[in-house]
């Protein structure tokens, strides 16, 4: 029994690292997919005030970004 024991601890305690690399590697996942969401609405934005400051026009596209960054702000 000792045997099985002392050779069971070592597999038990490598699967719970495992498991928990998994669920970090999930939250990171998530985590860098919302970044890199905010950094297309912050080049959007960009886009619109330079484009805006060209031509004069665009104010139907800031309302339309205005609603996504409220959405992932608030």
């Amino acid at each position: 029994y000792k045997i099985i024991k002392e050779i069971a601890e070592p597999r038990k305690a490598l699967e719970k690292q495992v498991d928990t690399l998994e669920l970090w590697h999930k939250e990171d996942h998530k985590r860098i997919k919302d970044m890199e969401e905010q950094q297309k609405l912050i080049l959007k934005s960009l886009y619109l005030l330079i484009e805006h400051e060209v031509t004069g026009n665009g104010m139907t596209d800031f309302k339309s970004i205005k609603s996504d960054i409220e959405r992932i702000i608030f």
